[in-house]
């Protein structure tokens, strides 16, 4: 129960901190509603775990109603999640070995996330939801997309499944509201990653997840 409730405050806490990275795109008209869905929506516990397991069963009919690339895609950022759970629940297993309730400061929490240990599944984390986000912006500016969509809303809706087709509807619409994601994309790589070295005490540029897998070894064996 006390795992449950840090994990709580652990999710509102580092929601709260990715609105106030990027307030200067919540607050602007032109990104507001993106901004928000990123920010909120995809991160927010509030029915992931359904939404997530409503995906896997319903997988081979994205796969049959929209293609290959673009399931795999939703996979990916399915993946994303789980990745994010799991990095969530070692950082609540340390703040727990070190004595830490509901209440905890910054510095306590960027302390457990630094002795964590886990920076290359940290990267990952970032570089997978670029790679995503940008995906997404593509395929909301398809024509065939908007028809596509509503066939899997009504199918996902028919199955159960009502917090996967609002959540897809959602991200729809919020991507399409923005011409470009270059900026959007490139910003938000540039400071989580500032702030991922920043956490771990390094003096480095991002580097590609392949260029560290060396590394990744290195820290698993030692």
């Amino acid at each position: 129960m006390q795992s449950a409730h840090l994990k709580q405050a652990l999710v509102a806490h580092q929601i709260e901190r990715l609105k106030e990275t990027y307030r200067d795109f919540v607050v602007d008209d032109a990104t507001r509603t993106l901004g928000t869905f990123f920010f909120d929506r995809i991160y927010s516990a509030q029915g992931k775990d359904k939404r997530d397991a409503d995906f896997k069963r319903m997988y081979d009919t994205f796969k049959e109603r929209l293609g290959d690339d673009i399931a795999d895609q939703l996979g990916k950022l399915v993946h994303v999640n789980a990745l994010t759970d799991q990095l969530d629940e070692v950082v609540v297993a340390k703040m727990e070995a070190s004595g830490v309730d509901g209440t905890f400061t910054n510095e306590q929490y960027e302390r457990a996330y630094r002795e964590t240990d886990v920076y290359d599944e940290r990267s990952e984390q970032i570089e997978l939801l670029c790679d995503s986000m940008v995906f997404f912006h593509t395929i909301s500016h398809w024509r065939s997309m908007s028809l596509a969509l509503k066939v899997i809303k009504l199918v996902a809706r028919l199955k159960g499944a009502k917090e996967l087709a609002n959540f897809l509807d959602e991200g729809y619409r919020a991507f399409r509201t923005v011409p470009e994601i270059g900026l959007f994309r490139e910003t938000v790589y540039e400071r989580e990653f500032i702030r991922l070295n920043r956490i771990y005490r390094l003096a480095q540029e991002p580097r590609p997840v392949a260029s560290r897998a060396r590394a990744g070894t290195r820290r698993a064996t030692r």
